[in-house]
């Protein structure tokens, strides 16, 4: 359709690069464009960029995630050994908590006589 009209490929790629970049609230960074192809290959350059990013940050995700959960599985062992076996409960709070509380528990669990006393506040 567009074919052999070059001022129209040009205004269509102009308008769908501001559109792209009225839609994402400015946040593309798409370089100015003169025509339909030079859109493609900014787009496609972009998208393999995105891709790469947004796997990393799904790659740093998921290793924070399984620190937190080899935290909270070595934490529910030293509690084990030094208390025996911890209540249901206990071990589904302690799973579901936040590294930073994990953080907190462990140090008082040497100094405490009992398992209570480990999660005093």
């Amino acid at each position: 359709m567009l074919d052999g009209k070059p001022e129209l490929k040009r205004t269509f790629a102009i308008r769908i690069r501001a559109l792209l970049l009225s839609q994402s609230r400015h946040t593309l960074a798409l370089p100015k464009v003169r025509d339909l192809n030079e859109l493609k290959m900014a787009l496609a350059e972009r998208f393999d960029q995105w891709a790469q990013k947004y796997e990393q940050i799904g790659i740093e995700r998921g290793i924070e995630k399984g620190i937190e959960k080899g935290e909270a599985l070595v934490f529910q062992r030293l509690l084990t050994k030094r208390f025996g076996t911890l209540p249901g409960e206990l071990v589904v709070t302690i799973s579901t908590a936040p590294a930073a509380q994990i953080d907190v528990w462990v140090d008082p669990v040497i100094d405490a006589a009992s398992l209570e006393e480990v999660f005093r506040p």
